[in-house]
C-alpha cells in the first residue's frame, strides 16, 4: 500500500493511479497512447539524446521513445503511482530507468534531458508552475518541452472541467493555452507552438530552454 509521504494531493493521486494500474495497459486506454504516440511523432528523436516522460504511468511512452531511438541514449520515466512504477519496471526494454516521484520535485540534476514529454497528467498537478519550472530546471540548453493535456480554450473542455473538479479529487483543473504560454515563460522557456491532436480540446503545447 502507498505510504503517506506528507503531500495529501500527491498521495491522492497515488492511490488512484495504483489501483489502475492492473488495468491500465488493457485495450479500453488505448486512446492514452494514442495521444502519447502522437505527442513523440513531434519530439524530433533521433539516437544520443536524453527523454524524460514525467507521469510516466506503465511505461509505453518511453518505451515507444527508446525505439524511435533504437535503444541510444538515456531513457527515464518518473510517475507518483508506485503501482504504475512496478509495472513499468516489470516490463522496461534495456537503458530505460523507472522513478517513483513527484512532477514537482523531480530527483534529476539541472540540465538532464534534451527532451521531456508529460502526457496526459497536467491537470493533476497542485502547483503546475512549479512543475514547469521543474522541467526548465533538468532540460539542457536547447531541449524541448512537450505537454499534452486537454485544454480549456472553448465552453465545452470549461464545462467539463468544472464537473470534474465537483466527481475526481485527484483532478486540480485543465489550463488553458495562454496559461500554458505563461508558465513556459515564468519557467525561462521560450513558447515554440500549440499542436492539436484528433479533437480540438486536446493539444500538445511546445516549449524550448
Amino acid at each position: 500500500m502507498q505510504m503517506g509521504t506528507g503531500d495529501e494531493h500527491g498521495d491522492i493521486n497515488a492511490r488512484k493511479w495504483d489501483r489502475r494500474a492492473e488495468t491500465y495497459d488493457e485495450k479500453r486506454f488505448a486512446f492514452m497512447r494514442f495521444m502519447q504516440g502522437r505527442t513523440i511523432d513531434l519530439m524530433d528523436l533521433k539516437p544520443g539524446l536524453a527523454v524524460l516522460d514525467v507521469g510516466c504511468g506503465t511505461g509505453w511512452a518511453i518505451r515507444r521513445a527508446a525505439d524511435m531511438a533504437r535503444g541510444q541514449g538515456k531513457f527515464c520515466g518518473i510517475d507518483i503511482s508506485p503501482g504504475m512504477i512496478e509495472r513499468a519496471v516489470a516490463r522496461r526494454g534495456e537503458g530505460i530507468e523507472f522513478r517513483t516521484g513527484n512532477a514537482e520535485r523531480l530527483s534529476y540534476p539541472d540540465g538532464t534531458f534534451d527532451r521531456i514529454m508529460c502526457t496526459n497528467s497536467f491537470h493533476h498537478y497542485q502547483n503546475p508552475q512549479r512543475a514547469v519550472s521543474e522541467f526548465s530546471r533538468v532540460l539542457k540548453p536547447g531541449g524541448r518541452l512537450f505537454i499534452t493535456d486537454l485544454t480549456s480554450d472553448g465552453p465545452i473542455a470549461k464545462l467539463m472541467d468544472r464537473r470534474q473538479r465537483k466527481r475526481e479529487p485527484a483532478h486540480v483543473r485543465f489550463h488553458d493555452t495562454a496559461e500554458f504560454k505563461e508558465y513556459f515563460s515564468r519557467a525561462g522557456l521560450h513558447y515554440r507552438e500549440t499542436r492539436t491532436i484528433t479533437i480540438t480540446m486536446m493539444k500538445v503545447h511546445i516549449a524550448q530552454k
